[in-house]
C-alpha cells in the first residue's frame, strides 16, 4: 500500500502526486481495496482527477474510481474517503476544492516548469502527463521558486525535507564523485524501445547513488515494488510493457533485459 513514508522517501514523484502534496494531501489506497481492482492507485487518482475536470461539480456520481481512494490531509493526518455514503457533503466539498486546486497547479506547472527534470516524458496539453515522474528536488523546488503556499506547514518535516531538497537540487544529476568502484554513466539514445525511460531513470538512479549497475533481478524487482505506469506484470522471470499502440507487448525475458542494460553502460576510464 502506498504511504506517506514511502512518498516522502522517494527521489522521483509522478506529478499528480506532486501537485495534491502541494494542495496539502497524499492520495493512498484504502484498508479495503480489492484484490481483483485492474487499476494501481495512480491510475485510479488520474481517471478520478481527470474526470472531476470534465465535470467541475462535487457530485461524484461514479465512484467507482474514488471508493479506494484515501485523501491523508497532512495538516491533521486524518484520512478522508468518498467510499461510502455516510460521508458527509463537507468532505466532497473539500474534495473538490482541492481538485480545484491541483487542476489550478497543473496549469501553472505546464507555463513554468523546467522539463529537463523530467525522468519520464511530459508533454503539454496531453493529459496523460499526470503520470509523468520527475526529480522530487526539482519539484520541491518548483513549489517554491513559484511561492506556491504550502498548507500542511511543518507537519511533515518541513524544515528536513526542504534541506535535503536543496542539497539534492544543487547536486549534478549524473555520476556521482563518490564511487567507490569503477566509474560509469548511463548512456544516451535516441531510438529505443517504449520501456527504455523506466530503464534509464532507475540506471541513473544506481549511478547517482554510486551503486554499481543493477542485474536484471534487481530491475525486475524494484518494478515489481512500484511499477511504473507502462510496464506491466514485472516478475522475477521478466515483464511487458506498453506499445505504442497502447497494446501490452509480448514477455519481455530476464535474459533480454540483461542485455538491454548492458547497452546502456558506459564504463568510464581512470
Amino acid at each position: 500500500m502506498f504511504s506517506l513514508e514511502e512518498h516522502m522517501s522517494r527521489r522521483r514523484w509522478k506529478l499528480l502526486d506532486a501537485l495534491w502534496f502541494f494542495s496539502g494531501y497524499v492520495v493512498t489506497d484504502t484498508d479495503t481495496v480489492s484484490s481483483g481492482s485492474s487499476l494501481m492507485r495512480d491510475q485510479k487518482l488520474f481517471a478520478f482527477q481527470f474526470m472531476w475536470e470534465e465535470r467541475m461539480d462535487t457530485d461524484f456520481l461514479d465512484p467507482h474510481f474514488s471508493e479506494e481512494l484515501c485523501f491523508l490531509r497532512l495538516c491533521d493526518k486524518k484520512p478522508l474517503t468518498l467510499g461510502s455514503e455516510r460521508e458527509g457533503s463537507s468532505i466532497r466539498q473539500e474534495i473538490a476544492q482541492a481538485m480545484k486546486v491541483v487542476t489550478d497547479l497543473k496549469r501553472q506547472f505546464e507555463r513554468t516548469a523546467n522539463t529537463n527534470y523530467c525522468e519520464i516524458w511530459f508533454e503539454v496539453d496531453k493529459p496523460f502527463h499526470f503520470l509523468s515522474e520527475w526529480r522530487r528536488d526539482y519539484l520541491r523546488h518548483w513549489a517554491i521558486q513559484e511561492k506556491i503556499s504550502l498548507p500542511w506547514s511543518t507537519n511533515v518535516s518541513e524544515s528536513n525535507l526542504k534541506k535535503n531538497d536543496e542539497r539534492d537540487y544543487q547536486n549534478s544529476p549524473g555520476m556521482i564523485v563518490h564511487n567507490s568502484g569503477k566509474k560509469w554513466r548511463v548512456k544516451e539514445t535516441l531510438r529505443d524501445k517504449e520501456y527504455a525511460r523506466h530503464l534509464k531513470a532507475l540506471l541513473t538512479d544506481f549511478c547517482k547513488h554510486g551503486r554499481r549497475p543493477p542485474s536484471a533481478s534487481e530491475v525486475l524487482k524494484a518494478w515489481e515494488r512500484n511499477l511504473p505506469w507502462g510496464i506491466y506484470e514485472a516478475s522475477q522471470h521478466g515483464f511487458r510493457y506498453k506499445l505504442k499502440s497502447g497494446r501490452k507487448s509480448d514477455i519481455i525475458p530476464a535474459q533480454y533485459l540483461t542485455r538491454a542494460i548492458e547497452r546502456r553502460i558506459v564504463w568510464i576510464k581512470d
